[in-house]
This record gives C-alpha cells, sequence and structure tokens, in this order.
C-alpha cells in the first residue's frame, strides 16, 4: 500500500505520503484511539506487532532482540467512507484557520497535505 495515509487523533491531523512512512512514525502506545484513512477514504487499522531484529550480546551470549512495530493495513471488512474523509479533513482544516476549497478529496488531499504534514521525518 503505497499511497498516502491520514491519521487523525481527537481533532488532530497528520499526513503521511505512505503506509510505511506512518508505520515508521507512530508509536504503539499511541495507536488505540486513532482514526486512519486512505486518501480515497478507505478506513486503515493499525496494531502492535512484534518483530525479531538483531542480535545483541550480554554477558557473552547472543540473544535476539525483539522490538514492538506499528503495523498499519486495510480493515477486515473493507470500509470506504469518502464522505467521513471529506468531512474531517474540512473540520480539520477550519480548525487550523485554513478556508476550505471544495469539497472533493482531489482538492482536499493537497490542502491537508500541506497543512497537516508530518514535520518529523
Amino acid at each position: 500500500m503505497n499511497r498516502p495515509v491520514i491519521v487523525f487523533d481527537n481533532g488532530d491531523a497528520i499526513f503521511f505520503d505512505s503506509v510505511e512512512e506512518a508505520e515508521s512514525w507512530l508509536e504503539p502506545p499511541d495507536i488505540g484511539d486513532l482514526l486512519i484513512y486512505d486518501c480515497e477514504g478507505v478506513r486503515l487499522s493499525a496494531k502492535v506487532e512484534l518483530r525479531r531484529n538483531s542480535f545483541w550480546a550480554s554477558f557473552w551470549l547472543l540473544r535476539p532482540s525483539v522490538q514492538e512495530v506499528v503495523v498499519i493495513s486495510e480493515e477486515v471488512p473493507r470500509v470506504q467512507d469518502a464522505a467521513d474523509l471529506r468531512s474531517r479533513i474540512s473540520e480539520y482544516l477550519e480548525d487550523v484557520g485554513h478556508p476550505v476549497e471544495g469539497d472533493s478529496l482531489d482538492v482536499l488531499i493537497p490542502q491537508i497535505r500541506k497543512w497537516a504534514r508530518c514535520s518529523f521525518l
């Protein structure tokens, strides 16, 4: 899944260029209350998985390193709600004082990309 992702968290919004970018930025403790959509209004869900990484040495023993990671995928069953995504984007843009120009996702996605871009990457 290589399309843009918009994450809503209690009135705040963050735009990511891809699922992979969102997965690398989101932290396991924070995913509980998030609403996540792709740019077409398909609902996505986030879960925490354990991943085994490289080994590390401790007291002369090699031990596997396990890390919690966020994994994002489409909800099952698949839910597409473009109207809800449009509404949430419009509400967010109004809340940050940016005038909403148009009501189609083709117009709103570039606007939220500009105003809700994740600048921590």
